[in-house]
C-alpha cells in the first residue's frame, strides 16, 4: 500500500493515486506532491515511487536539471532491484530506520 505522505526535509509530501495520462507518475514542486498513476503491478508501482521520490530529492537539493530524467530513471531502476531482490536488505533497511 502506497504511503499518503512522505516526509523529506521540512516538507511533508502528499501521495495520490490518480490516472496520468501518459505517464506512471508525476513530481510537482510547487506545492510539492506526487501522483502515482492506479493500476499497476507492484513492481512497477514501486519503480514507480522511487522514481518520483528521486525528482524531489533532486529539487529537494538543488540538484543542476541537466541529465535529471536519465539520472532518476537508472536510480530508481538500481534501487527497485536492489529491493525487491534482497529481502534481508529491506528487512535491515525497516529494522534501522528509527535510528
Amino acid at each position: 500500500m502506497l504511503p499518503r505522505r512522505v516526509r523529506l526535509g521540512y516538507q511533508t509530501i502528499p501521495v495520490e493515486v490518480m490516472p496520468i495520462e501518459g505517464a506512471n507518475g508525476v513530481y510537482h514542486s510547487s506545492p510539492p506532491k506526487i501522483i502515482i498513476h492506479p493500476d499497476q503491478p507492484t513492481r512497477e508501482e514501486m519503480n514507480s515511487l522511487i522514481h518520483e521520490l528521486l525528482h524531489a530529492v533532486w529539487d529537494h537539493f538543488n540538484l543542476p536539471d541537466e541529465n535529471e530524467e536519465h539520472c532518476v530513471t537508472s536510480l530508481a531502476n538500481g534501487v527497485t532491484e536492489l529491493l525487491c531482490r534482497n529481502p534481508k536488505l529491506r528487512e535491515y533497511l525497516c529494522q534501522s530506520s528509527g535510528d
